[in-house]
């Protein structure tokens, strides 16, 4: 399937129809008399609403709409830039190395949040600047280097 296929509104609305057929508890049975209804045809046994025009669709959804349906959206998780999940990761390791040396008390994200917080002056490393988290990533090596902890990276190997 093509990407313009994939995104048709027909696409949609067959989507929307079905997750309204879930939403609003519809055995398929009362689903396909739904479609038949609303002008479905006939496709093999049982009636489709892929043969439906876009606006017969349109007018379907409507009338679940009427019936209690209420399409939403996904809830997205949270998504963090593709340039930030290394450093983070980075960082991640450096304050976990310098917890297993004895020089960090506490290994928690939250500590480590709070530390890089001089650097990235914002409350989530997600949201962080590029500059941000450079800065705190090579002041905790300087701080791993001056307590004499060996950090693993691709030059220590």
């Amino acid at each position: 399937m093509t990407a313009a296929r994939k995104h048709s509104p027909q696409n949609r609305l067959y989507t929307l129809l079905a997750v309204g057929k879930k939403d609003l508890g519809w055995d398929e049975d009362t689903y396909r008399d739904f479609l038949a209804d609303h002008g479905a045809s006939l496709k093999g046994d049982k009636y489709s609403a892929t043969t439906m025009s876009v606006s017969q669709l349109e007018v379907a959804l409507h009338d679940m709409k009427k019936l209690g349906f209420k399409p939403r959206r996904k809830n997205k998780p949270v998504h963090i830039s593709d340039w930030r999940k290394p450093r983070i990761a980075m960082l991640n390791g450096i304050w976990i190395t310098m917890a297993d040396a004895g020089v960090v008390h506490d290994r928690s994200e939250a500590a480590l949040t709070k530390f890089c917080f001089k650097f990235t002056q914002v409350a989530n490393l997600s949201w962080a600047s590029s500059i941000g988290l450079n800065q705190a990533i090579e002041a905790l090596k300087s701080w791993a280097h001056r307590e004499g902890v060996k950090l693993r990276g691709k030059r220590n190997r």
